[in-house]
């Protein structure tokens, strides 16, 4: 029987998912999407380990905190794990910033859940080797990676088992490695409800254990995506679901390697999201904001934070995949399905407008307090979350 170790990635402000879209599913206490998503796993006994943004945990905390009681209640389901606050592209941060990203983010999670796994899964899978030597100064016991998400040239080079990978200035951390590839059987299984490529996936690993990742905001993205994922779990055979804090003990993490090993956090590529420059000036204007993050207001600070998210660039630069799906269980029909990119891009650039306004101005109040759209909704809800919780950014 296979050892699953589920990561999963679940972050409020995905390029495919719409702010109005993720507001719909965490309204209706515990009858949200949100909430009925997460009893199919209480209901059928499948662990996961959870990487929710603290964005994420700060929109359940305000307008959904059924859902986070049901992730507190069931600790054997659900196993929460590091992540920042914002989903952003690490390889874009300075020290300073990459510094309050991860420390917010742990903060938000060390406040909602009894108890956080200290392994950090990056957003993207983005992560300079400073930041790795930063991670280890701030008390993190590991990291992810996976190696389907570099050149084949490197992944040829990366350890397939536990390791401990190479920061800067002779810091290790312990490293887990994801299989990558039996991502797209998950999906496969949500498109065309079928799960027997997943089981034979994870055959396939054989009876060692296997440490898989999947985004979570998948079946919001796909017409009747929460019967697609019960299909999936309920056809699911021949696994031992496992926490990756209860793997701890007994993995060894290797540290001699052959001289061709890559043992640091390779540079990952990051054409995708500036495949066309589009987002250039996008770019540069941040990189200003970020030398003075010393002089920004809270409320600047937390627009900011919404402004780096990785989903602002795959928005522009990303075309809208198209897949193809069974309309319906049962069905042996294929259809084309477009997963439409949200308007996030619009979103970051709303963001950082009101960050470059003057502190103070009467305007951007005026604005911040009445605006009815979805994403200035979403940032109200997350500025009373820092103020109710007597944060600061």
């Amino acid at each position: 029987m296979t050892a699953l170790l589920d990561i999963v990635n679940f972050n409020a402000d995905a390029s495919c998912l719409a702010s109005a879209d993720w507001l719909s599913a965490i309204s209706g206490g515990t009858n949200s999407v949100f909430c009925r998503w997460l009893r199919l796993y209480v209901e059928q006994n499948k662990k996961m380990s959870l990487g929710l943004t603290g964005a994420t945990v700060a929109d359940l905390a305000i307008h959904n905190p059924e859902a986070l009681r049901v992730i507190g209640e069931h600790p054997d389901v659900f196993e929460i794990i590091l992540r920042p606050f914002s989903h952003d592209i690490a390889l874009l941060r300075s020290r300073v910033g990459f510094e309050l990203n991860f420390k917010l983010g742990r903060k938000v999670l060390e406040g909602e859940f009894r108890a956080v796994t200290p392994f950090f899964l990056p957003p993207e899978f983005m992560l300079t080797n400073a930041q790795l030597a930063q991670l280890a100064d701030f008390g993190a016991q590991g990291v992810f990676i996976n190696a389907e998400r570099f050149k084949p040239e490197v992944k040829r080079c990366l350890p397939d088992t536990p390791y401990l990978i190479r920061g800067l200035f002779g810091k290790r951390l312990p490293c887990i490695p994801l299989q990558g590839r039996i991502t797209r059987s998950y999906l496969h299984a949500l498109q065309r409800y079928d799960a027997e490529e997943w089981n034979r996936a994870l055959e396939r690993s054989g009876p060692e254990l296997c440490a898989t990742w999947r985004d979570g905001e998948s079946f919001l993205l796909l017409p009747d995506g929460l019967e697609r994922e019960a299909q999936w779990l309920s056809t699911e055979r021949g696994i031992e679901r496992r926490f990756v804090r209860d793997q701890l003990a007994s993995v060894t993490f290797e540290h001699e390697f052959a001289p061709s090993t890559i043992d640091s956090y390779p540079v990952h590529s990051f054409s995708s999201w500036v495949k066309e420059f589009r987002m250039y000036g996008y770019l540069t204007r941040l990189h200003e904001i970020e030398r003075q993050l010393g002089q920004l207001t809270d409320d600047q600070l937390l627009l900011w934070l919404q402004a780096i998210n990785s989903d602002v660039l795959s928005a522009v630069e990303k075309d809208s995949p198209i897949v193809r799906i069974h309309p319906e269980f049962g069905s042996s029909e294929l259809v084309d399905w477009t997963i439409q990119r949200s308007a996030r891009g619009f979103e970051g650039e709303e963001f950082l407008s009101l960050v470059e306004r003057e502190a103070g101005d009467p305007s951007v109040s005026d604005f911040l307090a009445t605006d009815a759209s979805p994403h200035m909704r979403k940032l109200r809800a997350r500025t009373k979350y820092f103020k109710s919780k007597g944060l600061r950014a």
